[in-house]
């Protein structure tokens, strides 16, 4: 077990599902800032259990981020033991806190199961996976009420942006009445490297390489993922009820260099574009190709970057930005959303 920090700084053991780029980026994270969030927030994280579909680790006593990536290290970069199931690993870390950082599914199912086994077990939970607040987040919001847990999913959206938070915190008793954004960095990146000469398989390619295309390209390039994120705000920010499913999207596969620079002659961007807006009858939303004027806000996210513009009754549009999206980013949401969790008990 990991040696005590004082009596001030309270230990909170945290249960990580899925393990990529991300979770090993929070583990580098939680290390290089374990001094400064004792100082500034009175918590030390450690690991009680980690699970991949291949390999895993459990103390339930918990270690620090700093004694996981050393062994990391000795093992030539994998756990040190076998997969567990994801709900044995909840049950028997005793953890305080889930962390869901699994693969997307459509229809969410899996991770959702997850979920309501931590707040079974008396976990809060933060989710990155998109797909239990894409498709499921009625069934999440009824669970956690059912089990008095809180969940959070800053990073399900927009990497590390602030969406939710910036609501939460910034625009109290305003009513969010829509909103457009840019929403995928790789659709982003691919649509200006056709811009600037580049073919269709060529951009692709380095999106692959680069980390940011997911496992299956065609939730990226075919707007399933601007359509989970899509459906994450609305069922947020909106108070609706949908799904990705319930969405009209546009592919970008087909779009030429062509199309591009006919777009930037004209004065234009095209953009892969979010949008929703609320009305009597309920709400609508759609991501599609959009031309935007080269003065609108959203023209001026280019590459991996990410634009948020939130239509409110009492602030105006208010305008969030990340530029160069990677995986810290996303790594710092899920540290965002710990954080929450503890100062808000």
């Amino acid at each position: 077990m990991a040696e005590s920090v004082g009596k001030d700084v309270q230990d909170v053991k945290l249960c990580l599902l899925g393990f990529g780029s991300v979770g090993r980026e929070l583990l580098a994270m939680l290390r290089d800032v374990e001094e400064r969030i004792a100082w500034q927030c009175g918590v030390r994280f450690l690991i009680a259990g980690v699970t991949t579909r291949h390999v895993g680790f459990l103390d339930p006593a918990g270690i620090t981020a700093a004694e996981l990536l050393g062994m990391l290290e000795s093992g030539h970069g994998s756990l040190p033991g076998p997969a567990v199931a994801p709900t044995e690993l909840i049950a028997a870390s005793g953890a305080d806190l889930l962390v869901e950082a699994t693969v997307l599914e459509p229809g969410g199912e899996t991770a959702a199961g997850h979920i309501e086994a931590a707040f079974a077990a008396g976990m809060d939970a933060v989710t990155v996976n998109k797909g239990p607040v894409a498709w499921q987040f009625q069934r999440m919001r009824a669970a956690a009420e059912i089990h008095g847990r809180r969940w959070r999913y800053e990073g399900t959206v927009a990497d590390g942006m602030p969406v939710f938070d910036l609501v939460e915190t910034c625009l109290r008793g305003c009513t969010i009445t829509g909103f457009d954004g840019i929403l995928t960095g790789v659709t982003n990146y691919i649509l200006d490297a056709l811009g600037e000469g580049d073919s269709f398989d060529d951009a692709v390619a380095y999106t692959k390489r680069a980390g940011w295309l997911e496992a299956d390209p065609a939730l990226d390039l075919d707007g399933v993922d601007s359509a989970c994120k899509l459906a994450i705000l609305a069922n947020s920010l909106l108070d609706t009820q949908i799904t990705p499913d319930d969405i009209p999207r546009q592919s970008i596969r087909g779009v030429t260099a062509e199309r591009v620079a006919a777009a930037r002659a004209a004065g234009r961007r095209l953009c892969f574009l979010c949008s929703g807006r609320s009305h009597d009858g309920g709400v609508d939303c759609s991501v599609r190709l959009v031309e935007l004027p080269l003065t609108h806000p959203l023209a001026g996210i280019r590459g991996s970057g990410l634009g948020l513009i939130l239509h409110t009754d009492l602030m105006g549009d208010v305008l969030t930005a990340e530029l160069d999206a990677t995986t810290q980013q996303t790594a710092y949401a899920i540290l965002a959303d710990l954080l929450a969790l503890r100062a808000r008990r």
